[in-house]
């Protein structure tokens, strides 16, 4: 869902290790996964390239982007 986001940057990815887990009755100690990183983009940022673009735009959007807009100014 991050990675859809337009709130979301990813900015790397993290190891990560788990201690202890069981998965259908198996122990998975130090078993190793990646797990990607994200950090959160400034809401100006988003409605500045949202406003640039041409094509239709959505009526449903998150209320921290809804809230920016009507800041603005500008009706959905």
């Amino acid at each position: 869902m991050l990675r859809t986001s337009p709130l979301f940057v990813k900015v790397g990815v993290v190891v990560n290790t788990y201690d202890n887990g069981t998965i259908n009755g198996h122990t998975h100690k130090g078993q190793k996964s990646e797990v990607n990183e994200y950090d959160i983009v400034d809401i100006k940022e988003v409605v500045d390239k949202l406003l640039q673009k041409t094509h239709r735009r959505r009526k449903h959007y998150p209320s921290v982007i809804k809230a920016e807009i009507k800041r603005r100014g500008i009706e959905l």
